[in-house]
C-alpha cells in the first residue's frame, strides 16, 4: 500500500451548485469515519461554486480540487476516479447529502464480507416541502435484511429490480472498478446507467447495509435530471453499451431477463417525460425496437401502431396519417389515384418490414 493511500476516495462533481453545496461536503466532512479523501471535479460552474470550494479545501487538507471545462457529471466522474488513491470508492452529487455514519457502516460491510460493491437505502428530500419521502425501490430492497453478500447469478431474474441506479448509493472496491475497466459514459444524462448495469452484473459479490444513508434531493430545477424530456437518446446508448458489454463477458444471457424488465421501466419513464406527442412517438419506435416483442405489452404495440401509421378509406376520400400528420386526398381526381395507389402500397411494404423488425430481438 502507498504511503499516500487512503481507505475511501469521495468523489463529487459539481455543476453550478452553491445552492446546496455546503450542505454536501459538510455531509461528508462530519462522517464518523475519517480516513477518506475529497475529490472534488469543478465542472466548468459559472456561479460561486469555485470560491465554496476553495473555502472549503483552505479549512481541510482531505480536500482535493480538480477542474474542467464543462464536459457533464460522467466526464468528472471519471477524472476523479483517475486520481483516486483510496482502496474504495464513493460518489455522491453535490446536491445531494449523507448521513454522519454511511462511509463507516459501507466500510465495515464491505470489508467483513470482502465484496466488490456495498448497497445503502436512500430517501427523497423534497427541495419545496422540505420533507422525507421513501422511493418504491426500497421497499425491495429490504428483502436482503440479513441476507449475506450474493451476486447476480443468485437473483439472475431480478437483480437490477432490488436497487437504483445512481452510484449514491454504492460504495465500490477501486480494484474492482480498474479490473473490469468500468467508466461512467459521457452522456449529458444517464451517464450513470451503463456503470449501474455493468458492475452490478460482474460484480463478484454484493453486500447491503439496510438503512437509509443517502437523502436525494427532488423538486429543484438546477440539475440535469430535471430536464431529461429531450434527451432520450442517452438511454439508448446505455443500455445499447451495456448489452455488448455484458455480452462480451459472458453473463447478458444469465440475466438478460432482468436486464430487459429495467430496460422497458427506463423506457417507459422517459417517454413519460416527453410532453409533445409526435416527438413522443418518434422514440416510442427507437426504444422499443431495442426490446424483444414479448416484453411488450401487444395491446399498446397495435395502438401504437395504428396512432403512427394509418390509412383508411371512403367513397370520396383516402386518408393517410403519418405520425399524427394527417393527409386527405379525393378519389374525383383520377390523373393522381394511380401514382396515390402506388405510393400506398410501397409504404404499407415498408410499415410491415418495419413492424417485422421491431417484433425481432
Amino acid at each position: 500500500m502507498k504511503e499516500d493511500s487512503v481507505k475511501i476516495s469521495v468523489v463529487v462533481p459539481i455543476y453550478n451548485c452553491e445552492k446546496y453545496l455546503e450542505q454536501c461536503l459538510n455531509s461528508i466532512l462530519n462522517q464518523t469515519f475519517k480516513d477518506f479523501e475529497i475529490i472534488c471535479v469543478d465542472d466548468g460552474s459559472t456561479d460561486i461554486s469555485v470560491k465554496i470550494l476553495k473555502e472549503f479545501a483552505n479549512k481541510d487538507s482531505r480536500m482535493i480540487l480538480l477542474s474542467q471545462k464543462n464536459s457533464g457529471a460522467g466526464v468528472a466522474r471519471n477524472r476523479g476516479l483517475h486520481y483516486a488513491k483510496g482502496e474504495y470508492l464513493y460518489f455522491l452529487d453535490s446536491d445531494d447529502f449523507i448521513e454522519p455514519s454511511l462511509l463507516e457502516k459501507m466500510y465495515n460491510k464491505i470489508v467483513l464480507e470482502d465484496s466488490d460493491i456495498c448497497i445503502c437505502k436512500n430517501d427523497l428530500y423534497d427541495e419545496k416541502l422540505e420533507s422525507f419521502s421513501t422511493p418504491n425501490w426500497v421497499k425491495k430492497f429490504s428483502e436482503l435484511e440479513n441476507i449475506k453478500a450474493f451476486n447476480c447469478k443468485d437473483y439472475k431474474y431480478n437483480i437490477y429490480q432490488l436497487f437504483n441506479i445512481p452510484a449514491y448509493t454504492k460504495l465500490y472496491k477501486t480494484e474492482f472498478i480498474k479490473q473490469i475497466n468500468a467508466k461512467f459514459q459521457d452522456l449529458k444524462i444517464c451517464n450513470d446507467v451503463f456503470f449501474y448495469l455493468y458492475t452490478i452484473g460482474l460484480a463478484t459479490k454484493i453486500s447491503t447495509v439496510n438503512e437509509v444513508l443517502v437523502h436525494y434531493r427532488i423538486n429543484q430545477t438546477q440539475n440535469l435530471s430535471a430536464k431529461r424530456g429531450d434527451k432520450t437518446a442517452c438511454i439508448i446508448k446505455a443500455f445499447k453499451k451495456a448489452k455488448k458489454e455484458l455480452k462480451r463477458k459472458n453473463i447478458f444471457n444469465v440475466i438478460k431477463k432482468s436486464f430487459y424488465k429495467m430496460a422497458k421501466s427506463c423506457f417507459d419513464y422517459e417517454l413519460s417525460q416527453i410532453q409533445d406527442n409526435y416527438t413522443k412517438r418518434l422514440w416510442t419506435l427507437k426504444l422499443y425496437e431495442f426490446l424483444p416483442t414479448k416484453y411488450w405489452n401487444s395491446r399498446i404495440y397495435g395502438l401504437w401502431f395504428s396512432k403512427l401509421f394509418s390509412i383508411k378509406k371512403s367513397s370520396t376520400h383516402i386518408l393517410f396519417s403519418f405520425l399524427g400528420i394527417r393527409i386527405s386526398i379525393r378519389k374525383d381526381k383520377p390523373e393522381s389515384i394511380k401514382e396515390l395507389s402506388s405510393r400506398i402500397s410501397l409504404l404499407e411494404k415498408e410499415v410491415s418490414d418495419l413492424k417485422q423488425q421491431i417484433r425481432g430481438e
